[in-house]
This record gives structure tokens, C-alpha cells and sequence, in this order.
């Protein structure tokens, strides 16, 4: 073994503790609930067709073993739509056994959302619930708010970490996502949610909305009242804010610009 193999592999979160083929004893391994995406009948569609051209062969389901939900257990930390469809179809499956070198709820939880991560696409969503459900505080608040505001997990990146970007995406998937100035950003928030009906509905558009709010040095409703202030004006003649994405930030500059005397 290669000395960058050997750094990797004591360095590893992952113990491989068998791998087992061709088995039809896969559906006996459980599924701990608020740790895997729901079941979505149309993913298990695809995969019913792609099973029957291709077969179950190349199809591995990754069992964790854990003792962090009380007692010892197997669970399916990835494959549960594989196992259901090779199940329908009378198929086998290979299953590789795994395990934790810390064994924890929230690392077990951190681990099945990492495989999703790299191997499929989850909405973000599902990571909140997940996360929010495996007692992390952040993201139990975050789950209250996106449903007493409707906002966007996107939004919130944006006025809790003030950037909506690849990094703080990630970091969120990862389980890692934490308020840098929670008191600062709920104050943002309130300035953001008194300005709904008045702005797009789009959190893509709304990122203009939040370029400009950095602008007032934390004087966001003071923005916010002028915005509805021009919108209420629009509106006498028939007009809203532009739902494109340039237009609308640079609408939201200019009020800033003349409201805060910026040049």
C-alpha cells in the first residue's frame, strides 16, 4: 500500500466490515426514520426499467451498522429504492456492511446525507428535515421559519450566513451549518418578510434584495419601507418590481442609493 493510501485509510471515518454479494437477504435491514429521503415512486419507475434491461449486477446497497438509536442495528444507509425495486423484480443485490469509527446520531445521520450528496441530488429540504430531525438547533429554528415564512432554505443562507453560494450549500448538506449573527440576521429576516407581496416571489430574484440590504449597515427596515414606499407608487400605475434577476438588484441599488444618500 502506497504511504498516501495508508494516510487515508487511518484517517478514514469508515470501517469496511464485510462485503457480501449476490444476496437476496437485502429488505431484512432496516431504515431509521428521519434519516432517509421519503420513498418517491417515480425514482423506483426508472429503476424498475433500468433493472430490467440491465439487471441488479452492478447495483451495491451500503448497510451502517450502529448502535447510535439503541441497540445494536443494521440499517440501509443507501439502496432503499434499490432493495424495494430488486425486491418487485425477485432480484439479488450486493450489500457492503459498514460502520462508523464514532458512532453517533448525528454522524450516522452527516454519513447517509453525504452519500446522497456525492451519488444523487436531494433537495435541500430534505437535508433540513434530516439534520433538524437528528437535534441540531440550527436546523430545527430553520425548519420553523421556512414554515411560518415560506422562504427558501436559499434565502436563509443568505441572511444567516450572507451567501447562497457553493461553499455555504455544501456546508449546509454537510450538517454544518451554523448563524454567525443570529440576533443582526433575525433582524434582516423581519426586514424580508414585511416585504412580502411587494417583491418577486422568486429566491433567485431576491438575492438583488439581499446585495442591496448590505448596503444599509444593518438598517434593513429603514430599506425595506422605502422599497414599499416605490412599489405602493409602481402600483398606482399599474407596475411591480422586474422579476428578472439584474433588473430587480439593480432597482433595489438605486432605492438604496437614494434613500441612504449613497453616490
Amino acid at each position: 500500500m502506497k504511504n498516501s493510501e495508508k494516510n487515508i485509510a487511518q484517517n478514514s471515518k469508515l470501517i469496511e466490515i464485510g462485503n457480501f454479494k449476490q444476496t437476496m437477504d437485502y429488505m431484512k435491514y432496516e431504515i431509521i426514520k428521519g434519516t432517509n429521503r421519503p420513498i418517491d415512486e417515480k425514482h423506483i419507475q426508472l429503476l424498475i426499467e433500468s433493472f430490467k434491461d440491465y439487471g441488479s449486477v452492478s447495483s451495491t446497497v451500503i448497510i451502517l451498522e450502529t448502535s447510535a438509536f439503541g441497540g445494536l442495528k443494521q440499517i440501509k444507509a443507501d439502496g432503499q429504492h434499490r432493495c424495494i425495486v430488486a425486491n418487485r423484480l425477485n432480484m439479488p443485490l450486493n450489500v457492503q456492511v459498514v460502520k462508523l469509527t464514532n458512532d453517533t446520531k448525528v454522524n450516522v445521520i452527516k454519513y447517509i446525507a453525504s452519500l446522497n450528496n456525492y451519488l444523487k441530488t436531494w433537495r435541500n429540504e430534505i437535508y433540513l428535515e434530516i439534520y433538524a430531525n437528528a437535534d441540531i438547533l440550527e436546523y430545527q429554528k430553520l425548519r420553523e421559519l421556512t414554515k411560518l415564512t415560506g422562504l427558501t432554505v436559499t434565502d436563509f443562507l443568505y441572511i444567516f450566513r450572507g451567501n447562497g453560494g457553493q461553499k455555504e450549500s455544501k456546508n449546509f448538506k454537510n450538517g454544518d451549518f451554523k448563524f454567525i449573527d443570529e440576533i443582526d440576521s433575525t433582524k434582516l429576516l423581519d426586514a424580508v418578510v414585511s416585504l412580502s407581496g411587494h417583491v418577486p416571489n422568486k429566491s433567485y430574484v431576491r438575492r438583488g434584495l439581499y446585495f442591496a440590504m448590505k448596503m444599509t449597515k444593518g438598517e434593513y427596515q429603514r430599506l425595506a419601507n422605502a422599497i414599499i414606499k416605490v412599489c405602493i407608487e409602481k402600483e398606482k400605475y399599474g407596475l411591480s418590481f422586474s422579476e428578472n434577476e439584474t433588473h430587480f438588484k439593480n432597482e433595489m441599488v438605486l432605492i438604496c442609493k437614494k434613500e441612504f444618500n449613497i453616490d
